[in-house]
C-alpha cells in the first residue's frame, strides 16, 4: 500500500502590496518506509519565513532546507480514508 503526502505551502507577502500565493506538492510513500526517510524536497523563498501550521506526526518539513522526511510509521488505515496526509506550510 502506498501513501500520499500531500503538502500546502501558503504565504503572504506585504511589500508594498499583500501579495497571496498557494502551492501544492503530493509525494507518494510506501507504508513500510523508515522512520526520517527524506522523501522529498519543496522550494522555499529565501527571504520569507516558514512556520509549520499545526503538527503532524508522520511527517516533518525542514523550514530552512525544505526537506520533507517521515517521523513516525505509516499505516494507510490510520492516517485518513483517503490516506492522504496534509501539511501546511505558513
Amino acid at each position: 500500500m502506498r501513501c500520499v503526502l500531500q503538502i500546502s505551502l501558503l504565504y503572504s507577502l506585504v511589500i508594498p502590496i499583500r501579495l497571496f500565493s498557494e502551492q501544492h506538492f503530493d509525494f507518494e510513500i510506501p507504508e513500510d518506509i523508515a522512520e526520517g526517510t527524506l522523501i522529498g524536497k519543496i522550494p522555499l523563498e529565501p527571504n520569507l519565513n516558514y512556520r509549520l501550521n499545526g503538527h503532524n506526526q508522520f511527517a516533518s518539513v525542514d523550514i530552512q532546507t525544505g526537506e520533507v522526511r517521515t517521523s513516525a510509521p505509516l499505516n494507510r488505515e490510520t492516517i485518513a480514508p483517503n490516506g492522504t496526509i496534509i501539511l501546511i506550510l505558513t
